[in-house]
């Protein structure tokens, strides 16, 4: 289903409302006390005074943020999140959440650098990432990860375009 849903251009949302479902599932499922805040795609990170396209928070304090990604990560991206938001807001754990996975050289050089000044980041791939998560959260998590996806696309500022490529992604793996 996500590979499925992942092929449909969405401006990033799909990407975004995965990850945020993710998140929002693990947090009911494991009792994680997590508050989670996202924002619109097109809205600026600065304007809104948060710390990327996700930030988890536990007891008011920002636990780790999130940039999700359609496209391919560059070191100038990783060194614009550690200048704008990471040593601004004070996050020491960081996550690059990503459809595309190219992590070359450059990137990794840019990560260990600022691994020596004590901040964490990582890079992930959405589809394995999701896929290991779900994993381990039985088949009630699995069902509230659904549950959360139908949630978020239900809202009513998410694009028709997304509501379809789910129903169509629904139908290609009922016809399978």
């Amino acid at each position: 289903m996500i590979s499925i849903l992942l092929q449909t251009r969405s401006g990033g949302y799909i990407p975004v409302l995965l990850t945020v479902a993710m998140l929002e599932t693990r947090n009911q499922r494991f009792n994680l006390e997590w508050n989670i805040g996202w924002q619109d795609i097109n809205v600026s990170d600065r304007a809104a005074h948060v710390a990327g396209d996700i930030t988890v928070r536990q007891n008011e304090q920002t636990i780790f943020g999130l940039e999700v990604t359609e496209r391919s990560l560059e070191s100038q991206r990783v060194r614009d999140v550690f200048e704008t938001k990471m040593s601004i807001h004070q996050i020491p754990d960081y996550l690059f959440v990503v459809t595309a996975s190219s992590i070359d050289e450059q990137i990794q050089k840019e990560v260990v650098k600022y691994f020596h000044q004590n901040y964490d980041i990582n890079i992930l791939e959405l589809r394995p990432w999701i896929r290991h998560l779900l994993s381990i959260t039985g088949a009630a998590g699995r069902q509230m990860f659904v549950d959360k996806f139908i949630e978020l696309i239900d809202r009513n500022n998410i694009s028709s375009v997304i509501k379809t490529a789910w129903n169509e992604a629904i139908k290609q793996v009922l016809e399978q």
